[in-house]
Order: structure tokens, then C-alpha cells, then sequence
């Protein structure tokens, strides 16, 4: 998809020296991505402490074959 984008050009160049990417294209992709994998870790880190667990439950239990 194209989009016309005004960007700061320092803010180019600091994606560019920090993604090592080798066009502005590539780096703002790269950015983008990171920032939505960043986003989804955060929503699946709030979730920690929020799960009951059972502390009678035996994982070497339920391994074992019969």
C-alpha cells in the first residue's frame, strides 16, 4: 500500500541508524511492526497474576504414559 507520509527527518535518520535498514521505506516498515509486536506482548503482559492456578496439579502426573 502506498502512503505519503511528512516525517521529521531526524526522526528518519534515527529509524534508519537504528533498524540498520537501507531505505526510509524499510525502516518505517520495521518500526511499524516492531511497535504492533511491542503493543500485543503488552496486552498479553497484563494478563500475568490475573490467572488462577491449581496448585494440586501434578505436569510429571499427566506425562506419564500408559
Amino acid at each position: 500500500m502506498k502512503i505519503q507520509l511528512d516525517i521529521d527527518s531526524q526522526l528518519a535518520g534515527q529509524v534508519l541508524a537504528l533498524t540498520g535498514a537501507d531505505s526510509v521505506d524499510e525502516a518505517i516498515s520495521t518500526a511499524l511492526s516492531e511497535f504492533i509486536r511491542l503493543k500485543q506482548y503488552s496486552s498479553i503482559r497484563e494478563l500475568f497474576g490475573t490467572l488462577e492456578l491449581d496448585g494440586t496439579y501434578d505436569y510429571k502426573r499427566e506425562r506419564t504414559r500408559n
